[in-house]
């Protein structure tokens, strides 16, 4: 989670988008 949590905040706190991208 915290290597989401990283990405969440250019994307704008959403975790569906990151884990689509990721």
């Amino acid at each position: 989670k915290r290597r989401y949590d990283r990405k969440q905040s250019g994307y704008g706190g959403q975790t569906k988008p990151i884990f689509r991208k990721k």
